[in-house]
């Protein structure tokens, strides 16, 4: 371990406290009584029976589209975008499986295999919409290819939690069926009880913890109440205890993820829902309380979706999804038809997470600005204080970059979540994130004496925002196109924008700008080559300075 880490985990434990330490160390000699047990043992699932075999199509993420001759052709293991994935992702005890730190990647450089790949395809997400025939080919595939816990897909409880969210919940549209014999559940049984034994010795605790520890919840909570085990029966009361005091540390008064990203928000607004539903179900103990906070953290999602229904990125988006039936998880299009969009200005704030939107029929501006505590995690956060976004006609105009990937390529993964990525002012020596920071912390940089105020006018026909900056550094400013954006330069202060080759807007500018050309990713593992209007600027005399940008609409 470095010296710089050893020092972070001191300043960690001296800041969390003994109880919170003593907890912590609970869960890890737990894991670590685990994985002594395991680590020269091998549970072989036995394969159902006589299995359909037929192609099987699956689509992952951003990275493409691939087809399997036969479920039992499926590669679990790889990433079969790439042909880099390395052995011991297959065959190695969990515990021995490692992800490379591909540190040596430049920006020049092309991703190498992704370790959400197979963490995607073993989600399962591919049985629904299936006859029962073919999902229990697929389940058959996964128990012979996936003995337990060896291989990639047994190496993150909440990938093991979300797997077995989607069996259960697939099994559940097959209920009655003559395919379903008691000795075919009797396998399945088995196998959903070694994936709650893995979560139960295994959880994602942290001082700071985050969507993967309401995951493994959520899972566990789900197979104590499917389970037909009589300690399982017990513990699905203390498991919906721990989610409600969870989910009550990591939401925010405002209803808001403390992560930091609008799209985790939306993700663990779904393993909410998930929650209720099954609670409810089960008849576990309700408070309406419960649904106040649904309906914040609905009311979040609704406020920071435009006219399109595109969901406005705000910090790093995997596009991550627990179960994809549109009957559990929330349509961003259906939010804005139950609540329309009036034509008079509605400002929204939610002073927790850190963001104001300005929305009428036409427009949605959103502004960032700091709101994080130290008790919050930063590892979903980008550098984008006083960023905004803007969405004309449901057309994204200036973005946050998103996510391309995490691992497969470091160097990107900073670049991505960088100041110079986004619609903001700042320093122009904070416009970069170092290519060999921890990809999931991201720590605060100090300004000095540098203060910005950013102003954000709507009005039915502009936008003015107006910078005023006191400092003696040098600032850049940075305006972030969306993808399907075209430009025209008129003058270097006056720049056309088009949407489909007719005029959306016209940018009037102080301050000369110039084009650079960028990436954005609006889904995890594909990238759209943007543009970025750029300029700087440094005060001369009394270290102020005055910049104003007026985006005028054309349509």
């Amino acid at each position: 371990m470095s010296p710089h880490r050893l020092l972070y985990f001191v300043k960690r434990l001296w800041h969390i406290g003994f109880f919170t330490a003593s907890k912590l160390l609970y869960y890890r000699l737990k894991k670590i009584y685990f994985k002594y047990h395991w680590q020269d043992k091998k549970k072989n699932f036995m394969p159902i029976p006589a299995p359909l075999e037929a192609p099987l199509t699956v689509t992952i993420l951003g990275f493409g589209s691939h087809t399997f001759s036969s479920t039992a052709a499926i590669d679990w293991h790889n990433d079969f975008f790439t042909t880099d994935s390395p052995a011991n992702w297959t065959t190695h005890f969990f515990a021995d499986i490692t992800i490379p730190s591909n540190q040596h990647l430049d920006l020049a450089a092309a991703r190498v295999a992704d370790i959400k790949v197979p963490w995607e395809l073993s989600r399962l997400h591919c049985l629904h919409g299936q006859s029962v025939e073919t999902v229990l080919a697929i389940l058959s595939s996964w128990m012979t290819n996936n003995p337990f816990p060896f291989g990639v897909n047994w190496f993150n409880p909440m990938e093991v939690s979300i797997r077995a969210i989607n069996i259960i919940i697939a099994l559940k549209h097959h209920t009655g069926s003559p395919e379903l014999s008691a000795t075919v559940m009797a396998q399945i049984q088995e196998l959903l009880a070694y994936h709650a034994s893995f979560i139960e010795h295994c959880w994602e605790v942290s001082d700071k913890p985050n969507n993967h520890y309401l995951a493994d919840l959520v899972g566990y909570l789900h197979l104590c109440c499917f389970l037909d085990i009589t300690k399982y029966y017990r513990k699905r009361y203390q498991a919906w205890e721990w989610i409600q005091k969870a989910f009550k540390q990591q939401l925010l008064p405002d209803g808001t993820s403390y992560e930091g990203s609008t799209a985790y928000h939306s993700l663990i607004t779904e393993l909410f829902d998930l929650a209720l539903v099954c609670a409810k179900e089960h008849k576990l103990p309700f408070e309406e309380e419960l649904y106040q906070i649904q309906e914040k953290m609905h009311a979040f999602i609704a406020a920071c979706t435009d006219k399109a229904g595109n969901l406005v990125l705000i910090g790093d988006n995997d596009s991550g999804v627990i179960c994809p039936l549109s009957s559990q998880q929330p349509k961003h299009s259906s939010l804005i038809k139950s609540n329309p969009i009036s034509t008079q200005i509605e400002i929204k704030h939610f002073p927790h997470f850190g963001l104001t939107i300005q929305k009428n029929n036409r427009c949605m501006l959103t502004l960032r600005h700091a709101a994080s505590t130290p008790k919050q995690p930063t590892g979903h956060f980008h550098r984008d204080e006083h960023a905004i976004t803007l969405s004309i006609d449901g057309i994204p105009v200036f973005i946050d970059p998103g996510t391309y990937v995490y691992t497969a390529h470091p160097a990107w993964r900073n670049a991505f979540r960088a100041a110079s990525m986004h619609t903001t002012v700042v320093p122009a020596a904070h416009t970069t994130v170092p290519s060999n920071l921890d990809l999931f912390q991201l720590p605060k940089i100090a300004c000095g004496k540098t203060t910005i105020y950013r102003h954000c006018q709507m009005s039915t026909n502009e936008i003015v925002i107006t910078d005023t900056v006191n400092s003696i550094q040098a600032m850049n400013w940075y305006w972030h196109l969306g993808p399907s954006v075209q430009i025209e330069m008129i003058n270097a202060h006056q720049w056309l924008l088009l949407y489909k080759q007719h005029p959306l807007a016209e940018i009037q500018h102080s301050l000369p700008l110039h084009l650079e050309t960028a990436r954005a990713s609006t889904t995890y593992g594909s990238y759209s080559t943007t543009l970025i209007l750029s300029g700087s600027a440094q005060a001369q005399k009394s270290n102020k300075m005055l910049q104003q940008c007026r985006i005028v609409l054309m349509r």
